[in-house]
């Protein structure tokens, strides 16, 4: 995720490592157009659904960001320099 300061330490403090999985879901709801308009539709039950993954492939212990810059700068962290 290109977590740093405290969301760093609170997933290594859980011992996140490679391999690890992120589970992404959320509660969705059937849609329908309406003149053009989207809208839930009435009778459509919420239901809840994985809709991605993350899987941890490497960890990377940067303690500052000027750490490691080319790592940074490749996430988009850091905004580009225009010369």
């Amino acid at each position: 995720f290109g977590q740093n300061s405290q969301s760093a330490s609170h997933l290594d403090r859980y011992g996140i490592g490679k391999g690890d999985l992120f589970l992404f879901y959320g509660m969705f709801r059937e849609t329908e157009y309406k003149n053009g308009t989207l809208h839930y539709l009435p009778s459509a039950p919420i239901r809840h659904i994985f809709w991605g993954y993350l899987k941890v492939g490497k960890v990377r212990n940067i303690k500052h960001p000027a750490a490691d810059r080319n790592l940074l700068l490749s996430l988009k962290i850091l905004p580009l320099k225009r010369r």
